[in-house]
């Protein structure tokens, strides 16, 4: 269909539907690729695989020194929670008496 048969067909109050339908769920690009992306996921068989390791693309890129920062804040959080959970458990056993005295 041209651009004037669908001038000439479609209302305006159609096109603000189909506008509200891609808003809710996308037409195009995007979507085909998910779709594609949760067919060869499916098709993988893999029990350790996720969806997002079969997207080829970032639909909402970031640069590289802010995914690297986030990476680090996250394995900082987590040394910092096993550091803790440590502690927690010297004391738990310095208080149980199941260490030897120094």
């Amino acid at each position: 269909m041209t651009v004037g048969q669908l001038t000439a067909q479609l209302s305006e109050k159609e096109l603000v539907e189909w506008q509200a339908y891609d808003r809710l769920d996308p037409i195009g690009g995007y979507r085909s690729d998910m779709q594609t992306a949760l067919l060869a996921y499916m098709q993988s068989g893999s029990k350790d695989a996720t969806l997002d390791d079969f997207i080829l693309f970032d639909p909402e890129p970031r640069p590289l020194e802010e995914i690297e920062e986030e990476e680090k804040e996250a394995q900082r959080a987590k040394l910092q929670a096993q550091a803790q959970a440590m502690k927690e458990y010297f004391e738990y056993l310095s208080g149980s008496n199941c260490l030897p005295s120094g």
